[in-house]
């Protein structure tokens, strides 16, 4: 694989991970309707769904960095 077809690549995953998943997890976080549900299982849920958020905000940062990387590298290390 050429660098620049890693890079697009990783660009296209990274733009998925930034658009998608957060938005997903910010409505179940913020602007789902908990009333109904029981508080215990609400609680797990929600701490679930923050983990799921804080390892797709690590991901994105692993991503950003990968690229930066293959960026700066020669193109004979592919």
């Amino acid at each position: 694989m050429q660098k620049q077809e890693l890079l697009n690549s990783l660009k296209y995953a990274w733009e998925l991970e930034e658009s998608h998943i957060p938005v997903i997890l910010n409505f179940f976080l913020d602007d789902f309707n908990w009333e109904n549900i029981e508080e215990s299982k609400v609680k797990r849920v929600k701490q679930i769904l923050k983990t799921i958020k804080s390892q797709t905000l690590n991901h994105s940062n692993i991503l950003n960095e990968l690229m930066q990387k293959i960026k700066e590298s020669d193109e004979d290390e592919f």
